[in-house]
């Protein structure tokens, strides 16, 4: 665990975009999250695969739905 933080404080660009990563996704800017997720490889953490798989999952539902 701390390996993990040390490596985050030591990168405080990705945890900026982390930070905006997953206020696009609160404040349900779903598209941009997404767009943001795939123009930034490294941000590619086992959580943030979740919720790119979720946020596709709910965007290709939305699409069929309504």
């Amino acid at each position: 665990m701390s390996s993990d933080l040390n490596s985050l404080t030591e990168k405080p660009n990705q945890v900026e975009r982390l930070r905006t990563f997953y206020e696009l996704v609160a404040s349900g800017q779903y598209a941009a999250a997404l767009e943001m997720f795939d123009n930034n490889p490294d941000l590619a953490g086992e959580s943030e695969r979740v919720v790119v798989g979720v946020l596709r999952l709910k965007l290709g539902v939305q699409k069929y739905i309504g």
